[in-house]
């Protein structure tokens, strides 16, 4: 019999009478112990989880898996023959082009105070694929 098994059983029954080879008290709170915090960190964990799947779905549902720029990082001027062809390769679901600029926003609050905030604007043709908005 392995080492580490003859003293957890030493530990958790011991060969007393009085006890007559029942548990000890302290033996059942560790293993609860245990049981409770694995459980603990189990769930802790799949919420996590659950969490990161959401917010990169609601990342790649605002944004597409794929960009096509030229080598300065601007976006490629809509081409038709490159849209067709792209379209043609077979896990493509759809291809659009899109226009994309840096802008300034703003507005009046409620209380009148100015509020300036920086966003990026995104468009597309309407005569493209428009079925994810």
């Amino acid at each position: 019999m392995k080492f580490e098994i003859v003293v957890a059983r030493r530990f958790a029954f011991p060969k007393s009478v009085a006890a007559s080879r029942k548990p000890t008290f302290i033996s059942v709170i560790a293993t609860v112990g245990i049981t409770l915090g694995t459980a603990a960190l189990i769930l802790t964990l799949s919420i996590v989880q659950g969490f990161s799947q959401e917010i990169k779905a609601k990342m790649i549902g605002f944004g597409s898996h794929i960009r096509i720029i030229d080598m300065a990082g601007r976006l490629f001027p809509e081409v038709p023959e490159t849209v067709t062809k792209i379209q043609g390769f077979p896990n493509i679901a759809a291809a659009s082009p899109f226009l994309q600029a840096d802008v300034i926003l703003k507005r009046e609050s409620k209380e009148g105070e100015v509020l300036i905030e920086p966003a990026i604007l995104k468009g597309i043709s309407p005569e493209h694929d428009v079925s994810f908005i």
